[in-house]
């Protein structure tokens, strides 16, 4: 994590920047992607009814809403107060880059920014290895009360589950599960403390 100390570190004009230059990657890579996928992108467009948006909405702001809690609740519990809106500006910021190749850099960007706010590395590593423990004890909740709700699922025979839910199952819940160890190991280790205190 050497190279997030030295970014912190620099000026406000390289600063501005590298923002730039992200911005630019972001653009050139939606546009390849566009590009790629026209005619499925432009098929699914004729599909949205303006209900599905507004649903949409909803629950995308409500999603928004309860993570950036989540997410300041944790740095709490590590004593970094940061405020509520200041935790949905770091969040929003970095999802940008969530889904570039890689999959690490929202955390990077998370990182880098806790460290401009004057967060200490153990509080970074603690707060953040706490709000995955969150999501994936909230992930098997959600699983478990659809599967419970889910006429479709209730009837599904138990080859059906075997051959069908479970592996996906496996192959989303165990991956997500596998990231939150190698979270913890990656953080951990940069933070070089020995035990976790106030995880959650």
């Amino acid at each position: 994590m050497m190279f997030i100390d030295m970014a912190s570190s620099m000026g406000p004009r390289l600063l501005q920047i590298i923002k730039f230059l992200w911005i630019i990657l972001i653009f050139v890579t939606a546009t390849y992607y566009f590009s790629q996928h026209k005619q499925v992108i432009l098929s699914s467009i004729t599909l949205i009814t303006l209900d599905k948006v507004l649903y949409s909405f909803f629950f995308l702001l409500l999603t928004k809403y309860s993570i950036c809690l989540m997410i300041q609740q944790s740095l709490l519990k590590n004593q970094a107060k940061l405020s509520f809106s200041e935790v949905f500006r770091v969040y929003n910021q970095t999802q940008i880059v969530k889904y570039l190749p890689g999959a690490i850099w929202h955390f990077v960007g998370r990182v880098f920014l806790y460290k401009r706010k004057m967060l200490s590395n153990l509080q970074i590593r603690n707060a953040m290895i706490a709000e995955n423990i969150w999501l994936v004890l909230g992930s098997f909740f959600v699983f478990f009360i659809v599967y419970l709700f889910d006429l479709q699922f209730l009837h599904k025979s138990v080859d059906n589950f075997l051959t069908s839910t479970f592996p996906w199952f496996i192959s989303t819940y165990v991956y997500t599960f596998a990231g939150g160890i190698l979270l913890f190991f990656v953080i951990g280790f940069w933070g070089k403390a020995p035990r976790i205190k106030a995880i959650a």
